[in-house]
C-alpha cells in the first residue's frame, strides 16, 4: 500500500524510462532490447518528418552513481553543422562510461533541454512548429546561505 512507503521514510519516488542498462548494470547495445512499454519502434529517416527511438535524436537521460548523487545529460541534434545526436544505445554507452550505475532515458527529441541560473544551456532543436512542451522536468533548487 502507498501507506507503506510513507511509513518507510520514502519521501521521493521517480518513475520514467525506458532503462539504458540490463539487468547486469551493463549497457544496453541493440535497440532492440530496449523495454518501451506500449511503443513501436520507428525507424525513419529525417526526411519523412517521422523519427525514432533507433535514429540518432536529441536526448535526455539520468543516471545514479550513488545514495544522492546523480548525473543530468542533454544531447543536442537535428541540428546540420552542429550536432547530429545520439541512438539509445549510444546514449547507454555514455552513461556507463560516466561511470552510472543505473541510468534512464527521458523525454527528448524537440523537448531535451537543460535549464541552469533560469539560461537555456543547449541549443535546442527548433524544428517542431511553434516548439513543443516538455511533458515531464526535474527540477533541482539549492539553497544559498548568505555568509
Amino acid at each position: 500500500e502507498s501507506d507503506d512507503a510513507i511509513d518507510r521514510g520514502v519521501w521521493q519516488v521517480w518513475t520514467f524510462g525506458p532503462s539504458l542498462f540490463d539487468e547486469d548494470g551493463m549497457p544496453i547495445t541493440k535497440n532492440k532490447y530496449f523495454n518501451i512499454s506500449g511503443s513501436y519502434i520507428v525507424n525513419r529517416d529525417s526526411k519523412s518528418g517521422l523519427y525514432g527511438f533507433q535514429n540518432d535524436q536529441p536526448r535526455t537521460a539520468i543516471g545514479y552513481f550513488e545514495s544522492g548523487h546523480y548525473i543530468l545529460v542533454v544531447v543536442d541534434g537535428r541540428s546540420e553543422g552542429h550536432s547530429k545526436g545520439v541512438t539509445l544505445p549510444e546514449l547507454a554507452q555514455l552513461m556507463y562510461d560516466e561511470g552510472c550505475k543505473v541510468a534512464y532515458s527521458r523525454d527528448g527529441g524537440g523537448s531535451s533541454m537543460l535549464w541552469f541560473n533560469a539560461r537555456l544551456q543547449n541549443d535546442k532543436w527548433e524544428g517542431i512548429k511553434n516548439g513543443r512542451k516538455p511533458s515531464d522536468y526535474i527540477y533541482i533548487s539549492f539553497d544559498r546561505k548568505e555568509d
